[in-house]
């Protein structure tokens, strides 16, 4: 087991270098060199999740969690696979959207499924939800049907840090808080990428505190795996 969690304790490290290295290839608009470190960076939030997995035993709510850090890697190779897509930018950066939005419906259903207090974090993240939408239709420029692709997008992940924060208000332990906090790094990057995204003009610097968000969050949630809910 000690060398399962030295080599959990290498790859977060590792991680955390490579996605520095990511975000100045993306600033440097070095796409190609972006892409394949985007890659590893997004396999080694996975193979932490795996080794947590392997470690802890398992179980069905463990396995949801790496499902849906699978689901946010492939979406990660999707959305910077676009860049060499051509005319088919658009469908990449669907099939990305969509890849994170399975993501988070299995982080949502584990999240719920230890929740015990379910109308007020639905109420809540309710409210939260039709604020951030409220804003975003009249910022934004994106077709409707993106715009409402957007609106459930932002609805589930804010669902999923509302549900997030109560568990960890309810039990404090230590795999909750960190659900908690990478539940909220994540829903802090997804707004920002979106704003970013179909803003009237998108900047470097948010798109780098975007990533500086994400990678964390991720990284967070699958550590929970190791530490349990």
């Amino acid at each position: 087991m000690e060398l399962r969690e030295n080599m959990m304790i290498i790859l977060c490290f590792t991680g955390v270098a490579v996605q520095g290295f990511y975000i100045l290839s993306e600033i440097r608009q070095s796409m190609l060199a972006a892409v394949f470190l985007k890659g590893i960076a997004s396999a080694t939030f996975v193979a932490v999740g795996w080794l947590g997995l392997c470690i802890t035993g398992g179980g069905t709510l463990p396995r949801l969690i790496l499902c849906g850090l699978i689901l946010g890697a492939l979406g990660d190779v999707l959305l910077n696979a676009r860049y060499f897509a051509g005319k088919r930018e658009s469908a990449l950066f669907v099939a990305g959207v969509v890849s994170f939005f399975l993501g988070h419906i299995m982080y949502l259903i584990v999240l719920m499924s230890i929740s015990q207090s379910h109308v007020p974090v639905i109420v809540s993240a309710a409210v939260i939800a039709a604020v951030i939408i409220c804003v975003m239709q009249r910022t934004v420029t994106a077709s409707v049907p993106m715009k409402i692709l957007g609106g459930v997008y932002v609805a589930t992940v804010v669902l999923m840090a509302v549900a997030a924060v109560g568990n960890a208000l309810a039990v404090q332990n230590t795999g909750r808080v960190l659900y908690a906090v990478g539940a909220v790094l994540f829903l802090c990057s997804d707004i920002i990428l979106i704003f970013n995204t179909f803003g009237e003009r998108t900047k470097m610097l948010w798109s780098a505190i975007c990533l500086a968000l994400y990678y964390p969050g991720q990284l967070l949630i699958a550590l929970t795996l190791y530490f349990g809910l």
